[in-house]
């Protein structure tokens, strides 16, 4: 797909209807407004509605069918979910085993609208690395068998989509733990289930929420880190949240954070022959602390070539360079 925007996609259509006006052109500007807002967007009334059948509303990244994941119970998904948990904390990262309260069988009570303030802080809070890891694990396989490590990720996703409603309430954690998959089918659904609309520093990927199209490039992520410092340091975040141990599917994350910020530094340099002192700013915190980490190769790899990138447009105090060869 072009790096067309939403907008001049939506003008595209407009002048095609040109020659059958009226219902065409409203319809083509109700439906395309629906790109991207998620699957509980109603484009005829502009926002979550009831409109749609509860089928429709029904997030799934296992079943393409919302009836064929309707059919399937919410006590079959947690215990799928619970089983996977124990697979992946097996196979991946011992780290799992901290967030089974998650699919335990009191979690199918639980509502976040009777939870109190500080306990849906912390139920977001587990949400947030239970989902990292699954970004982490996802790297590991892509092999849809039912015993695989990626069909395991996909059944805790499923759980959590369903009982926790990360699509909705998790949304930017959702996006950014499967973002390193920008190019696979499951990326692609995650855009269709979540509002991207309401959030600004998504809106990029809106065009890209439409069932069937063309998913975006690592080309694409770059050209917006390039101008987008949020999605630097998101950038910056992902590859930061390794650094503390190795464990199996991280290196495929780490590589690529780096591989997108390099090439968003040289698509930036292109313009003026430099980098841009914010990003350059933003940047010098996390390759110091990634240079520094002996303990950890993959982390400090990252650094290394960042700031091997960086120095290719921007010349280094005599500060900077001592804490980078010492």
């Amino acid at each position: 797909m072009s790096m067309s925007t939403l907008g001049e996609q939506l003008a595209s259509l407009h002048s095609q209807s040109t020659k059958h006006p009226g219902l065409l052109a409203t319809t083509s500007r109700r439906t395309n407004d629906g790109i991207g807002r998620g699957i509980t967007h109603s484009a005829l009334h502009g926002h979550a509605s009831g409109s749609k059948s509860k089928f429709d509303q029904l997030p799934s990244v296992l079943y393409d069918d919302p009836r064929t994941a309707a059919d399937v119970p919410l006590t079959t998904l947690r215990e799928n979910a619970e089983f996977s948990i124990n697979y992946l904390r097996e196979n991946i990262d011992d780290e799992f085993k901290s967030y089974l309260v998650l699919v335990r069988v009191s979690s199918i009570q639980s509502e976040r609208g009777l939870l109190t303030e500080d306990e849906n802080r912390a139920l977001n809070r587990s949400i947030h690395k239970l989902l990292y890891l699954i970004g982490s694990a996802l790297g590991e396989s892509s092999n849809r068998s039912p015993t695989s490590i990626y069909t395991n990720c996909l059944h805790v996703l499923e759980y959590l989509l369903r009982r926790h409603d990360i699509h909705i309430e998790n949304v930017h954690d959702l996006v950014v733990s499967t973002l390193p998959y920008h190019d696979t089918p499951l990326f692609g659904r995650i855009l269709q289930l979540v509002n991207l609309a309401e959030l600004s520093q998504w809106m990029f990927l809106r065009p890209y929420a439409t069932p069937g199209c063309h998913l975006p490039n690592r080309t694409l992520l770059a050209k917006q880190a390039a101008k987008d410092n949020a999605l630097t340091g998101v950038l910056c975040d992902l590859a930061a949240s390794n650094k503390t141990k190795s464990s199996k599917g991280r290196s495929h994350v780490t590589s690529f954070a780096c591989a997108v910020l390099v090439q968003a530094l040289k698509i930036q340099s292109r313009k003026t022959g430099t980098c841009e002192e914010p990003t350059v700013r933003l940047l010098l915190p996390y390759v110091l602390q990634a240079i520094g980490s002996s303990h950890q190769k993959e982390f400090q790899a990252f650094g290394y070539i960042v700031t091997s990138a960086i120095s290719d447009y921007v010349s280094f105090s005599s500060e900077i360079i001592s804490k980078i060869t010492t």
